[in-house]
């Protein structure tokens, strides 16, 4: 498959969408900072200066104005439209043909098992539960888009293998498995934290060790950095990086290969690692190439920056008809469920079971899943997207209050997997005037 990556997005869509399509990709993947705001009153849910604040493109895809031309997913990162992501924890459609991967999520598009993780690490929050509510007080709209325990728990009870792992944040010391000469001298800031292991989120440390997916890409820290993590540790010296550029090549080649980069867009070659249908992942049932994982950041989206770039992903099965089919993953399912329990709608988090235990609880729930849903057919991922705000216009103002309401994807996704939604029947949204703000 032919995939776009791109870095931080911040609501610049018309000018991807159209360097993407002049590359023929299949599928569009976007590392966060994405900025879905579909009015002005979406300003009162994002965390972003002042000076830095602007509508963006979304809302003209949000309203139907335009579509999407390329499937797109996305995680959400610490500058985002954040009332409106919350809507859809489990993940779901913000706009025809633009799908959010949730909190954290596992969906397979065409062959290719994708994982997820929305947000960035503060240790402040990690094991918080998510108690944030409109209106957001200035507290809750930097903790609503912090990566808790609980996602992270639930992606590490991941046992059969990722093709692809995405997020916004970087796994902690991955600066340790490339180019860190380099990394410091495009960012000398960073030295301190790399000196101290502290550049990145030691959540994500734990997933990638955890998962070893074949490919993981991130955004945030405004680079390109691309690394390769040998799990294993055997024989390092076979691999390469398939993202990095030079190798044996002259200064003058490099140099080019540099502007090249520079120029937003590169095609990376496919290593072609196998992918494993084992029960486990265990390092004796995969193969090498599947206990390598190909790291790739990239940077946000500003002229003459690294921003976009094309890889060629092989799934480990053919797709019929070209058809990238979005399907939901039995096993991620089986683990929402056997995570219910633990679920908290405040600010103390549930007591989260060890791994050992969860895994017993995810064994009992997968036949649930098996039986009524694999067997049902009913793993289809809907196209079912219902705005539930009003779209852009003169009458909504940034003084104006988003109010919170269950959307109906999640509605219908807690259905399908057998769990009650909370709150209240789905209902469309309205934005009020916030009476304590003063006219200027």
């Amino acid at each position: 498959m032919r995939i776009g990556v791109q870095g931080c997005c911040h609501g610049i869509l018309d000018n991807l969408y159209s360097l993407a399509s002049k590359h023929n990709v299949e599928l569009l993947i976007i590392g966060g900072d994405f900025q879905a705001l579909r009015n002005l009153s979406d300003f009162h849910g994002i965390s972003v200066p002042q000076k830095f604040k602007r509508l963006g493109d979304f809302h003209k895809y949000y309203s139907q104005e335009k579509v999407a031309p390329i499937l797109t997913i996305f995680v959400g990162g610490n500058h985002e439209a954040s009332n409106y992501l919350e809507e859809l924890p489990y993940g779901g459609w913000i706009a025809p043909n633009i799908y959010y991967m949730g909190r954290s999520s596992v969906i397979c598009i065409g062959n290719l098992r994708i994982a997820g993780i929305s947000g960035i690490y503060s240790e402040f929050d990690y094991r918080k539960g998510r108690y944030e509510r409109l209106p957001y007080e200035y507290k809750m709209l930097k903790s609503v888009y912090h990566t808790r325990e609980f996602d992270v728990l639930s992606l590490k009870s991941l046992r059969l293998p990722i093709d692809i792992f995405l997020s916004h944040d970087w796994p902690r010391g991955i600066e340790q498995h490339g180019d860190t000469a380099k990394l410091l001298k495009n960012k000398p800031f960073f030295r301190k934290e790399v000196e101290k292991n502290d550049l990145g989120s030691p959540a994500l440390e734990e997933i990638i060790n955890s998962v070893k997916p074949r490919y993981w890409f991130a955004a945030h820290l405004h680079t390109r950095f691309a690394a390769t993590v040998h799990h294993n540790k055997i024989n390092p010296s076979d691999y390469r990086n398939v993202f990095e550029q030079g190798g044996s090549q002259s200064s003058d080649e490099q140099q080019e290969n540099s502007k090249k980069a520079r120029t937003e867009v590169d095609t990376v070659p496919n290593p072609k690692p196998s992918l494993e249908n084992g029960d486990h992942n265990d390092d004796a049932s995969q193969t090498p190439s599947t206990l390598t994982t190909h790291f790739l950041a990239l940077d946000k989206c500003l002229p003459r920056r690294s921003y976009f770039e094309v890889i060629e992903v092989e799934p480990s099965k053919p797709f019929q008809d070209g058809d990238l089919y979005m399907k939901y993953d039995p096993e991620w399912l089986s683990i929402i469920r056997a995570m219910q329990p633990f679920q908290s709608n405040s600010v103390e988090q549930t007591p989260l079971p060890s791994l050992d235990e969860l895994q017993k609880l995810i064994d009992k729930e997968r036949q649930w899943v098996e039986e009524n849903i694999v067997q049902k057919h009913k793993l289809g991922i809907l196209r079912n997207f219902t705005p539930t705000a009003p779209f852009h216009s003169r009458e909504i103002t940034d003084k104006m209050i988003p109010v919170t309401s269950v959307n109906p994807q999640t509605t219908s996704f807690l259905q399908l997997i057998g769990l009650q939604p909370e709150g209240n029947e789905p209902s469309l949204s309205s934005s009020v005037k916030n009476e304590d703000e003063i006219e200027l």
